[in-house]
């Protein structure tokens, strides 16, 4: 279903991301851990097949080894030892165990995955298998990726007990009802008609964008809802708002209507829709010498989603003739910091207008941007959280006992769980007025400080990709990544008369909120806790942002860790920085000492190694057991 949105990623770790965005949750609600097992599951739960997830194989399997007996004792070796085995799908009622392997037939794997080591993996899980005596389906990428999972699975089930059998309509009427599956259809076509109307779509051409066969079917559901909603409007003798926006453009458009106006004022324009851009052209035809003034701010435009068209505004000439613009360049409102800042920020994105804003705000002798960093454990996050809220409103009540605060959040969820905690009460008794609502909502407003809650990776900029049904009646995507969102960015910034503290996981900020740590920002951003060296994971292209603890020692693991198994050895020598490498070798990030890059594998080092007849020099990620990087050499 969302075979476009992923293979148009230009990275593993892009991909990662868009894919944790997509949900990863089954028609009954429950979280699996990719997209590829939740399409398996969907499968069988639509073809009346029961099954649980990663249940605990019953048999031991934890001393266990790759090319070992199951239930042979093993090596007396760091790392020899496994996990509990808890295969994808156990299927209730058939003693049938399903996996889904994240290769394709092949034995080709994601870049993020160490396809040695999952090849010998799931040799191992066959052989345990085998040993005990359990049945093993298994289920490839190639097969769920290629359009083609219905026939895979036939096949998959024709040697079994099982007789997959589509279920009745009232039984998948009770497993939808309820469903986020379900709410999210509902969602996905309330913001197909509002772009369709809004745009002034035909559906015999939005039938001609339809892509795929998804695309036909979605169309084949959407459009006896639009017929029905129609028709109750003509019954109840109504329109709605885009009808008026319609019945504007076709009575202006008609040439029956004859204006006396000599000036038209648009305000907003950066939230331009083509409708609404059809009226203004009709408007200024109806009387030609009429004057046109166009007021907006391109920095701000975020209504894509409502179908708003940034290109109709840094476009307007295009369709509107020559224009002559003026920028409104002081700002009265920003402190010196914000406005430098935000400025930089937004402008990333070489589509957007270049400004030169003026403050006529006196420097502060604070940086006008605190970011808070709390750390990154995440059994005690919501702690962590609340105790970094607690300090930015603290430091407010400090310069201003009465100040008016604004906190924002990328999503409801966020503003909701930090207005109900301790930290804001706590304000608000002590003589601050908080208020707290979305970044989309809070635009135009202003408050004496602002507090940007829940700025994480995956969160904002949001992962949270647009479904690919969209596109057939939506205008044409930006070329610049997370250009919309990063707009959002700016608003959520400029909302300040004062300061904007904005808090953020040590270990997983945004990529927003990374673009501030940049040491060119320093004399406008203050940082409050500590911050991780950041580093490009070697698998996916990410960053390597913090270190973990190992069976065999510390390590720099990949954000996306387990998921992408990207990582950077620990320096032994200072203990503190990661082996980076680099076009003449590779050492150290923090004592700049110098490594012996791995010649074999992508992120190891050469180091002395103990092993059975003696010391020998080796891979930092050569194990006895086999599964890491087989690299060595004598001394």
């Amino acid at each position: 279903a969302h075979t476009v949105v992923l293979d148009e990623c230009k990275t593993p770790d892009e991909r990662i991301k868009r894919e944790k965005g997509l949900g990863l949750v089954t028609f009954g609600g429950l979280r699996l851990r990719s997209m590829s097992e939740v399409k398996v599951a969907n499968w069988m739960s639509l073809h009346g097949i029961s099954w649980r997830y990663e249940e605990r194989y019953p048999h031991p399997t934890h001393d266990a080894q790759p090319g070992a007996q199951p239930g042979a004792q093993p090596d007396a070796q760091p790392g020899a030892v496994r996990r509990d085995y808890l295969p994808d799908f156990f299927l209730d009622g058939h003693g049938i165990w399903l996996e889904v392997w994240a290769v394709n037939r092949k034995g080709e794997t994601m870049p993020t995955i160490d396809a040695k080591k999952y090849l010998e993996s799931m040799e191992w899980k066959r052989e345990v298998h085998r040993a005990n005596g359990t049945v093993l389906l298994e289920v490839f990428q190639d097969e769920i990726w290629s359009g083609n999972l219905g026939p895979a699975m036939e096949r998959l089930f024709k040697n079994t007990p099982i007789r997959p059998a589509r279920i009745s309509r009232a039984d998948r009427r009770r497993l939808l009802t309820g469903s986020t599956v379900t709410n999210k259809l509902v969602t996905l076509i309330q913001s197909f008609l509002s772009l369709f109307k809004g745009g002034a779509w035909e559906m015999h051409v939005v039938e001609k964008r339809a892509m795929n066969e998804r695309d036909r079917a979605f169309l084949s559901l959407a459009e006896p809802v639009r017929k029905r909603y129609e028709d109750e409007l003509k019954q109840q003798q109504k329109i709605d708002y885009n009808d008026m926006l319609l019945q504007s453009v076709a009575a202006l458009e008609s040439g029956r209507f004859k204006g006396t106006w000599r000036h038209i004022l648009v305000d907003e324009f950066q939230d331009t829709s083509l409708v609404r851009m059809r009226i203004v052209e009709a408007l200024r035809a109806a009387v030609p010498e009429s004057r046109l003034f166009l007021v907006g701010d391109d920095w701000q435009s975020i209504y894509r989603f409502a179908g708003s068209d940034l290109s109709l505004f840094t476009g307007a000439p295009a369709r509107l003739g020559a224009v002559a613009r003026t920028d409104l360049d002081r700002t009265f409102r920003l402190l010196p910091d914000v406005q430098a800042v935000s400025a930089a920020l937004v402008t990333q994105n070489p589509q957007q207008l270049k400004k030169t804003i003026q403050c006529s705000r006196p420097d502060s002798p604070e940086a006008g941007i605190c970011v808070h960093l709390h750390p990154p454990d995440a059994r005690d996050q919501s702690v962590h959280k609340a105790a970094a809220l607690r300090t930015a409103l603290e430091d407010i009540r400090r310069q201003k006992a009465d100040a008016e605060v604004l906190l924002l959040g990328r999503y409801n969820a966020d503003v909701d769980e930090a207005m109900a905690g301790p930290a804001v009460a706590e304000a608000i008794k002590h003589g601050l007025t908080v208020g707290g609502m979305t970044v989309h909502r809070s635009k135009g407003l202003e408050a004496d400080h602002v507090i940007l809650i829940g700025a994480a990776s995956g969160a904002f900029p949001s992962e949270i990709a647009d479904d690919p049904v969209l596109r057939m009646v939506s205008v044409a995507p930006e070329a610049f990544s997370n250009a919309e969102e990063r707009r959002l960015f700016y608003v959520a910034l400029t909302r300040t008369r004062g300061r904007v503290y904005l808090l953020a996981p040590q270990g997983a900020p945004s990529s927003f909120v990374e673009e501030l740590l940049d040491p060119a920002f320093s004399d406008h951003v203050e940082i409050l806790g500590a911050t991780s060296d950041r580093h490009r994971c070697p698998r996916c292209q990410g960053r390597t942002i913090h270190r973990k603890s190992g069976p065999h020692g510390d390590f720099w693991a990949c954000l996306h860790w387990p998921r992408c198994e990207g990582r950077l050895e620990n320096c032994l020598d200072c203990a503190d920085g990661a082996i980076v490498r680099a076009a003449d070798g590779a050492r150290c990030s923090s004592c700049k000492r110098s490594a012996e890059p791995c010649p074999r594998c992508s992120s190891g080092v050469v180091r002395q190694k103990q092993g059975k007849f003696g010391p020998f020099y080796g891979c930092s990620q050569w194990k006895m057991d086999g599964s890491g990087c087989g690299y060595s050499r004598k001394r």
